[in-house]
């Protein structure tokens, strides 16, 4: 129970830390949440253009793509916000930088997973927006 607690105490850490670095240019966050909800409106009315002509393709109704645009944004935030550095670890294991990571009292992994993520505010509004 111990280690569970510590690493979820190094993940809270990890993604409060991202949060902050995410923030600390005003003007990435501003773009990334801007782009995404671009992104958003252009799918929304490209689809609305569809189906007004048609009502719906069997099997499909706004609605339901809706949904699944947004179960997408929020995987993908999920995957930058916690996991984006898994991308990382053949570099680190293949240059031998895998060994700052072994001589902690952590698991190497959650750092390693954590250390190249990127908090994904604008994927997340985008995803719950979606959902609402």
């Amino acid at each position: 129970m111990l280690n569970l607690r510590k690493n979820i105490n190094v993940m809270y850490e990890l993604l409060r830390l991202n949060a902050l670095h995410t923030l600390e240019y005003r003007i990435n966050f501003i773009s990334d949440t801007l782009v995404r909800f671009i992104e958003f409106a252009v799918f929304f009315y490209f689809w609305k253009a569809i189906f007004g002509a048609q009502g719906s393709i069997p099997g499909w109704d706004l609605t339901g793509l809706l949904v699944l645009y947004a179960f997408q944004q929020l995987f993908i935030s999920f995957f930058l916000t916690f996991a984006a550095g898994v991308h990382h670890i053949e570099n680190e294991i293949t240059r031998g930088g895998i060994d700052k990571y072994l001589c902690r009292p952590i698991q190497p992994w959650f750092v390693l997973m954590g250390e190249h993520s990127f908090f994904a505010v604008g994927g997340w509004i985008n995803g719950f927006g979606a959902l609402a």
